[in-house]
């Protein structure tokens, strides 16, 4: 029932997510993959914006969860975690890496697609270059207990490389 309940919320939340493609018809989207991460590029114009991203499918093939590194105005490094709807505001999601402490951040905004925890802190991106996994836990509203899913880091590095390089 649990599972269910989940799967439901995660379809309604992140189903159709504008997250990975840009809607402009001028825009030109390139993509390149390095082990379980793809650098997604987006011109428009003159302009180009560039983020490694990996994302997390359910058997139906619909979007559960997107993790996005992404370079902000000032060229640092942000991390963002796009989580579906309907979740336990109060409850922060954590990451972990491999077999280390999870570290819990706040959530910074929800949309009509997802809830969004942005992460500005190199300390993260130099743990996802040295792990190989990193679990995501956070609470759905309908569930007990929290939910966990796993992202690869394999090919991270190389994608942070082709990403610094934009």
């Amino acid at each position: 029932m649990k599972k269910a309940i989940f799967t439901g919320l995660l379809i309604v939340g992140l189903a159709n997510s504008g997250l990975a493609d840009d809607s402009s018809p001028d825009a030109k989207t390139t993509t390149e993959q390095f082990g379980d991460w793809q650098l997604l590029c987006t011109q428009l114009s003159s302009q180009e914006q560039c983020r490694i991203s990996q994302t997390l499918n359910n058997q139906q093939r619909q979007t559960v969860s997107v993790l996005n590194v992404f370079k902000d105005v000032n060229g640092s490094k942000v991390v963002e975690l796009a989580l579906p709807l309907m979740v336990d505001l109060i409850s922060q999601p954590s990451i972990q890496i491999d077999e280390q402490e999870p570290v819990t951040y706040p959530y910074n905004l929800c949309n009509g697609q997802a809830c969004f925890t942005l992460v500005n802190d190199e300390s993260l991106i130099d743990a996802f270059k040295a792990g190989q996994a990193a679990t995501v836990s956070f609470k759905p509203v309908s569930v007990p207990d929290p939910v966990k899913i796993g992202y690869s880091l394999k090919g991270f590095s190389r994608a942070l490389q082709a990403l610094d390089s934009k």
